[in-house]
């Protein structure tokens, strides 16, 4: 088949309209055009047009991805996930990682390393929840141990204590009831009962007129 025109689409300038004979075929975004030199006058056989198609299938995922990791960092099983519901086959998915893997715009070690950051010292969430929610994102657990020991354990102490205090000040009612919501409330945020039992001594230390 001939190709008898290449058009540029007006509403997105990098893509580009392939005429086969006569008759629009497909579209392709300009790095496919210009990889497979799809001019005028050119010449496509049937497995030419396949290659064409596959090639941009890719493309389509690769941008696709980058899109989705726009606002934030991802792990590969999110992308894989994002690209999974979009419809794209196993073997396009499979090719477009191992290229954001090897740019770099995929690294399930260094987004384990900033998740858990951020979580313990932002979101003052404890490290089992941390390793709950990476475990929920794909992370391997020596990915997820590497992270944690990375982490600064006296900041997630100081965050425990200080949700203690505020929370213990908030509650009413009998003791022993107040004490179960307490726990109940350090255990939801993730925090050990190492952790919790350090905050609660620190707690009784302060507050002697007054302890837990």
């Amino acid at each position: 088949m001939i190709i008898t025109a290449v058009e540029r689409q007006e509403t997105h300038p990098h893509r580009y309209n392939i005429y086969l004979d006569g008759e629009y075929a497909f579209s392709v975004h300009e790095d496919i055009l210009v990889k497979h030199r799809l001019l005028k006058g050119g010449v496509l056989e049937s497995r030419s047009i396949e290659s064409v198609l596959r090639d941009e299938e890719r493309q389509k995922a690769y941008h696709a991805s980058l899109r989705y990791m726009s606002g934030r960092p991802r792990s590969e099983k999110e992308v894989r996930d994002r690209l999974t519901a979009k419809g794209f086959e196993e073997e396009t998915i499979v090719s477009v990682l191992h290229q954001l893997n090897h740019e770099g715009y995929l690294d399930d070690r260094e987004f384990a390393r900033m998740w858990a950051e951020q979580r313990v010292h932002s979101r003052k969430k404890g490290r089992l929840s941390v390793v709950r929610e990476l475990r929920r994102k794909g992370i391997g657990k020596d990915r997820i141990q590497e992270a944690l020991s990375q982490l600064d354990e006296q900041i997630e102490a100081d965050h425990a204590y200080r949700l203690l205090s505020s929370r213990w000040l908030k509650l009413s009612g009998e003791y022993r009831t107040k004490k179960q919501k307490l726990l109940a409330y350090l255990f939801r945020k993730g925090y050990t009962r190492s952790v919790i039992q350090q905050a609660i001594r620190q707690w009784n230390e302060a507050h002697p007129e007054d302890p837990l």
